[in-house]
């Protein structure tokens, strides 16, 4: 291993409890699409400790936030995805258990995903002042993936612009790395309201329709 790749491994160890404890209270927190409130206060109050330069509400979002660290190229980013799911609140144990009874809950583990990227960014930060690397990490607070909202506003106002790469990953279940693709989605909700539209009588006129 080398000696960068080993300063950043030996930073994620030295700080295992922060990274577990920013999962665990995203966990707990648990807020949906748009109103990740505390859980983008807590990611992003975390980096700015650490000396990340914080830029928040980006993208017209309150929750969405950029921290930034170094300087020139390469340009790296890391996604923190923040929101849970309506109706799956959870307890952290191996059976149906809700902390909250109707409550939100992350099925999708992005508790997992933002504590992961947090740690990862800090942890370039490390290897960049230990070794004195040039480039500039950055790491993306996302809201609303699950609505397919978040990116798609942060890519319409160039949030990502001049990034050389922006990383992701997904919990899942296994241990292991898979490379795969897949289909990019947006989410549009159109609504009728006129009596005549391109001709047709009202009693044919489409019902209300949510496409995805």
């Amino acid at each position: 291993m080398s000696e960068i790749k080993q300063t950043v491994t030996d930073w994620i160890d030295a700080h295992h409890d922060l990274i577990v404890d920013a999962h665990q209270k995203a966990w707990e927190l648990a807020e949906v699409g748009l109103l990740e409130h505390q859980t983008s206060a807590l990611l992003a109050g975390i980096l700015e400790a650490h000396g990340f330069t914080v830029e928040r509400g980006v993208a017209g979002m309150p929750t969405a936030f950029v921290a930034t660290y170094g300087s020139g190229a390469p340009v790296i980013g890391v996604m923190a995805e923040l929101d849970a799911l309506p109706g799956l609140s959870q307890q952290a144990v191996p059976y149906r258990e809700p902390a909250v009874e109707g409550g939100a809950g992350h099925g999708c583990g992005h508790c997992s995903y933002a504590a992961t990227a947090l740690g990862a960014a800090l942890a370039v930060k490390a290897a960049i002042d230990a070794h004195g690397l040039p480039g500039t990490i950055k790491c993306f607070g996302c809201p609303a993936e699950e609505t397919l909202v978040g990116k798609v506003f942060m890519v319409r106002d160039g949030v990502f612009d001049g990034l050389d790469a922006c990383l992701g990953h997904h919990p899942g279940g296994a241990n292991t790395v898979f490379m795969g693709h897949g289909n990019a989605m947006n989410s549009v909700k159109t609504e009728l309201t006129q009596i005549h539209v391109l001709g047709l009588e009202a009693d044919r006129i489409p019902a209300p329709c949510h496409h995805r």
